[in-house]
C-alpha cells in the first residue's frame, strides 16, 4: 500500500470517528483536481497547496477550483451541500485570504 492510499484512508477514518466535527487539512501531493477532489471526498475540508504551487504556478488555484465544482456535478453531488463543508484559504507569501 503506497503512502498516500494509506494516507487517504486514515483521513476517511479520522472523519468518520470525529462525526464531521473537526476541520480536517488535506496535504501532500496536491497537484491536481483529482488529488485534492480525492482528498475532500475523504473528509477533509480544507486543502493544502504548497509543491504543486511551485510546479504548476498560482493557475494551480483556479484549474482546482473550478475543477472541484466539475467533479461535483460529474459525480451527481450536490455542490452547495459539498462546499458548505470547505474552507477555502487562499495563501500568498504570509497574506491570508480565507473565503
Amino acid at each position: 500500500m503506497s503512502l498516500t492510499t494509506l494516507g487517504m484512508k486514515i483521513l476517511a477514518q479520522f472523519y468518520k470517528l470525529s462525526e464531521a466535527r473537526i476541520k480536517i487539512i488535506g496535504s501532500g501531493g496536491m497537484d491536481s483536481v483529482e488529488t485534492a477532489y480525492a482528498k475532500i471526498k475523504a473528509g477533509a475540508s480544507l486543502i493544502q497547496i504548497y509543491t504543486g504551487l511551485m510546479y504548476h504556478g498560482p493557475e494551480l488555484f483556479r484549474m482546482i477550483f473550478y475543477g472541484l465544482g466539475n467533479s461535483l456535478r460529474k459525480d451527481g453531488l450536490p455542490l452547495l451541500k459539498m462546499l458548505s463543508r470547505l474552507t477555502f484559504v487562499y495563501v500568498i507569501e504570509s497574506n491570508q485570504l480565507i473565503f
